[in-house]
């Protein structure tokens, strides 16, 4: 099965993993990561204000180590969302070139710093 990968050095790639896997280990980097399936449901408003479940989906995922604990769905949950944002902004959106030019703030001198 495929799992993506959530944390760590190859944030957002697919990996092979064997099915019912509990555990991945990264040999290139020795860290290990959780196989978690993560559910989505497609949802679509209804006149009524109701939502109804069009679509039942399941994403096995490898936790990175260091997002494991007691915000681990949280942190998961945003990760996730985020690498759709992107992939989806990459799919439909106007590329925009950005400055390389130095922020405001990187212009500031602080004081006793030349």
């Amino acid at each position: 099965m495929k799992a993506l990968i959530i944390g760590g050095d190859r944030n957002g790639e697919f990996v092979d993993v064997l099915d019912g896997a509990q555990v991945w280990v990264d040999i290139r980097t020795a860290s290990h990561h959780r196989i978690r399936p993560f559910t989505n449901m497609v949802v679509v408003p209804q006149r009524d204000g109701t939502r109804k479940v069009t679509e039942s989906h399941v994403l096995h995922l490898a936790v990175h180590e260091a997002l494991l604990g007691p915000d681990e769905f949280a942190m998961v949950q945003q990760m996730v969302t985020s690498l759709a944002m992107n992939a989806f902004t990459r799919e439909h959106g106007v590329h925009q070139e950005i400055p390389q030019e130095p922020s405001a703030a990187e212009r500031l001198t602080l004081p006793g710093k030349s």
